[in-house]
């Protein structure tokens, strides 16, 4: 517990515990970082938070929900809650930096984790990737999954990494592509996961 606390503090400076949030601050893909008390399982790297001006959706390997948030009075912290649910699944969920949240399971009382942003940026040329590929310019596709892999996009990772096992608009390059397929498993993406759990990869 204490080296992730450590990580945390080193990665995202002074926690700001008090800091008052906004919808607007909230908006956006958000995915699992730590847990404080375990190690970090591949499920749990596919875990994704989306939010929007008033709604919080919740995507992994078995659940696809999407409930209400309310922040807090004070404005520090927000609770999330699930249609018709008599309970929050997460009750609270602090921002503690510009692009970090650390969630607290009030309900039972279990895991500390903590949520880091998915760049708006990195989103933005993944998508701008897929249109390209869809339209058969290669090029431009991967012109725009560099960028976005470079952003710490997951998708765009596992998408050059392919680019480069097949030699699509690159030369071959199996080593960078097993680069950039682990880089992708290491952050959730499921199908960089099922290459680097096949035992399929050289380097």
């Amino acid at each position: 517990m204490k080296k992730i606390t450590t990580l945390c503090l080193l990665l995202f400076g002074t926690l700001a515990l008090q800091a008052q949030i906004s919808p607007e601050m909230l908006i956006g893909e958000w995915r699992l970082f730590a847990l404080e008390d375990k190690e970090i399982s591949d499920a749990e790297r596919q875990k994704r938070y989306s939010y929007t001006a008033d709604s919080l959706t919740f995507k992994s390997i078995k659940i696809n929900t999407t409930g209400i948030y309310k922040i807090r009075e004070d404005s520090t912290s927000h609770e999330w809650y699930i249609p018709q649910a008599p309970k929050p699944i997460l009750i609270l969920m602090e921002f503690i930096g510009k692009d970090t949240l650390k969630i607290t399971d009030g309900v039972s009382g279990g895991s500390t984790g903590y949520l880091v942003r998915i760049s708006a940026e990195g989103i933005a040329h993944y998508h701008k990737g897929l249109k390209a590929e869809q339209q058969k310019n290669f090029r431009v596709a991967f012109s725009e999954y560099t960028k976005a892999a470079a952003l710490q996009n997951p998708e765009a990772m596992y998408k050059l990494g392919m680019y480069y096992f097949t030699g699509t608009a690159t030369e071959l390059n199996e080593k960078e592509a097993t680069k950039w397929i682990r880089a992708a498993a290491y952050l959730g993406n499921p199908q960089a996961q099922a290459i680097v759990n096949s035992n399929s990869l050289r380097y």
